[in-house]
């Protein structure tokens, strides 16, 4: 928007909005809890009905057609976001329409972005004061089957769910361990509880992936597509809790043909990142085993390569001079060999 008024009603949103971010992270007594709250939503909520305002009267000023029509737009929005009283149901419709605004802005419009998400985040807070009859209907949503059987898109429930989480850990925790371990829920929903689990408790998602990972073994379709999501998840948790815990499950990822490919790809690169050397056997396995492709196999050979580079070397030359072997990879290797040759002797010259 180039109107100057606009965007100093947006600094001021903004502002606001981090004021209660940061007001979230204190503890807050019972008593006052309720008091404060609806003292800031108030005052937020006059803010939004301020940029509104700010956004016609510069659609009004404005020559320009299509950028009036744009202020217009995004004025309705705002104005649409404030209406409807502050009971559940209403609470719930105006989180629904904050979300739908800030997936359809995201990239376009970036003041209309803005306010959608700081809305998103005033409703949140109502949910929290609410207690725990919004965390039952918000529950229900997430679970909610239509007649036909069908659930709700599975994005809108994965909001959801981050929104469960944070209203209430405890039932967000219990929930997303149902739905990670659910073989026939959706492949979003699944990921999104995975990665909400992992950030509350991550000794669970750990046990709860390998559960899930370890159901896959010798299915001739994976019924948990895209499985190297879920390993990308294993690895962050290696992160988080040590390599020691996700060494044995990433080796095995590694060496097995029967995993899908990329999902092994993804396990011997977190092997490479979280340096697990005693998987050095296994990833030579994977490059000197018929059966491994071309791909796989380099993606051990680079693994190797930060690993151990000088112990990589015989196996490079093996692999130039191994006859049987796809030419393209004995390129792969040569061009490795030298590659490494050349660093280690500038090492020795230094």
């Amino acid at each position: 928007m180039p109107s100057s008024t606009l965007m100093n009603g947006l600094f001021g949103l903004s502002v606001a909005g981090c004021a209660v971010l940061a007001w979230m992270h204190y503890e807050r007594r019972p008593s006052q809890t309720e008091a404060r709250l609806e003292g800031r939503i108030a005052e937020l909520e006059d803010q939004l009905r301020r940029v509104s305002a700010q956004a016609v009267s510069a659609s009004s000023k404005s020559s320009d057609g299509a950028q009036r029509a744009e202020a217009e737009t995004l004025a309705t929005m705002r104005r649409g976001l404030l209406e409807g009283g502050g009971d559940l149901a209403a609470v719930l419709d105006r989180l629904d329409r904050a979300l739908q605004e800030g997936r359809d802005a995201a990239g376009i419009d970036h003041e209309g972005e803005i306010i959608a998400r700081h809305y998103a985040r005033l409703q949140i807070e109502k949910l929290r004061a609410i207690g725990a009859g919004a965390a039952d209907e918000v529950l229900r949503r997430i679970d909610f089957r239509d007649e036909r059987k069908q659930p709700l898109p599975a994005e809108f429930r994965s909001k959801l769910l981050a929104v469960l989480v944070e209203i209430d850990p405890a039932r967000g925790r219990e929930t997303a361990a149902r739905l990670l371990s659910a073989d026939g829920e959706d492949l979003a929903v699944r990921l999104s509880a995975a990665h909400r689990l992992k950030e509350q408790d991550p000794v669970l998602a750990l046990r709860l992936a390998r559960e899930v990972i370890d159901r896959q073994r010798g299915r001739p379709a994976l019924g948990f597509q895209n499985l190297h999501e879920l390993v990308g998840i294993v690895g962050e948790l290696g992160q988080v809790l040590g390599k020691s815990e996700v060494e044995a499950l990433l080796r095995d990822l590694a060496v097995r043909q029967d995993w899908d490919m990329s999902a092994r790809h993804r396990a011997i690169s977190w092997i490479e990142t979280l340096q697990i050397i005693e998987a050095y056997d296994d990833l030579e396995r994977v490059v000197k085993e018929p059966g491994h492709n071309h791909y796989t196999r380099v993606c051990a050979l680079q693994a190797m390569r930060q690993l151990n580079p000088e112990r990589l070397l015989p196996i490079l030359r093996w692999l130039v001079e191994e006859t049987s072997l796809d030419p393209t990879l004995k390129q792969s290797a040569e061009g490795m060999r030298e590659q490494i040759e050349t660093e280690l002797a500038g090492r020795k010259s230094k």
